[in-house]
C-alpha cells in the first residue's frame, strides 16, 4: 500500500519527475501546436509560455477564433466582440497561470501562500497523491500525481470568467519524452459546460519562434489586433 507523504515530499518528487530542478530552471520556455475537439467542433490549438511570466493561446475553430495573453502585468483576450483587457479576479488568475514552471516557487511565499497533502486517490490504477495549493492571491487548486510515476494526472481548480465562476478538471497523459523531460501529449478539460479534448502533433522547448506581441504587449491594442 502507498504510504502517506507530505506535500513537500511530493511535489520534490514530482519535479524530479519530470526532469528536476536545474534542468527545469534552465528551460525558458515551452510552445505546443495541435488538434482541439469541442461542442461538437475540430480545430487546432497553439499554446505558449515564455520565462518568467509570459503566455499565449490560440484556438482556430474555423467559425470561431480565439486569443488570449499575458505578459506578467497586461492580460487580454481577443474574440468575435474585440479584443479586450482582463481585469479583477480574471487578470489575477491569467497573471498565475502565466509563471513559468510555478511548481517550482512552491516555497515561494510571493507565489504560493501554502502546500499541504490531502491524501491518496484512486482514480487511475495506481492512486495518485493529492496536493492542494494555495497561491499567494488566496486562489486554490488540487493536483494529483500518480502514485508511481508522480507525474501530475489531473489538476482542479475554481475558474473566473466574467460573470461564472466554476470548476475545471484537467486530466493530462500520454507523456513522451522532449529534450529529456516527459510532457502530456493529451489533454482533457472538463467544466460544466463542455469537454475540451486537445491532442497535441509538436511540442518545442527553447524554440527561437514566438508570438510577436511578446515584445510589445501594449501594442496589440494601438493596432487592434
Amino acid at each position: 500500500m502507498t504510504e502517506p507523504l507530505s506535500a513537500e515530499e511530493i511535489l520534490e518528487r514530482h519535479i524530479e519527475s519530470i526532469g528536476g530542478r536545474e534542468r527545469m530552471e534552465r528551460t525558458r520556455s515551452s510552445r505546443y501546436i495541435g488538434r482541439i475537439k469541442v461542442q461538437g467542433l475540430s480545430g487546432t490549438i497553439e499554446s505558449a509560455s515564455r520565462a518568467p511570466n509570459k503566455s499565449y493561446q490560440k484556438i482556430d475553430l474555423g467559425v470561431y477564433v480565439e486569443e488570449s495573453g499575458c505578459d506578467g502585468e497586461i492580460a487580454w483576450k481577443r474574440g468575435t466582440r474585440g479584443t479586450s483587457r482582463l481585469t479583477g479576479p480574471e487578470l489575477v488568475q491569467a497573471r498565475e497561470n502565466a509563471l513559468f514552471n510555478r511548481v517550482l516557487r512552491y516555497r515561494d511565499p510571493a507565489v504560493f501562500a501554502g502546500v499541504r497533502s490531502l491524501g491518496l486517490s484512486r482514480e487511475t490504477p495506481a492512486g495518485e497523491h493529492v496536493v492542494e495549493m494555495v497561491l499567494a492571491s488566496g486562489n486554490r487548486f488540487r493536483s494529483f500525481y500518480d502514485a508511481e510515476t508522480f507525474l501530475e494526472v489531473k489538476r482542479v481548480s475554481q475558474i473566473q470568467s466574467a460573470d461564472k465562476l466554476f470548476e475545471r478538471e484537467v486530466w493530462f497523459s500520454d507523456y513522451r519524452p522532449l529534450d529529456g523531460r516527459p510532457h502530456p501529449f493529451s489533454i482533457r478539460q472538463v467544466t460544466p459546460f463542455n469537454e475540451v479534448v486537445i491532442v497535441v502533433d509538436e511540442h518545442r522547448i527553447d524554440a527561437d519562434d514566438a508570438p510577436s506581441w511578446w515584445e510589445d504587449v501594449s501594442g496589440i491594442f494601438e493596432k487592434g489586433l
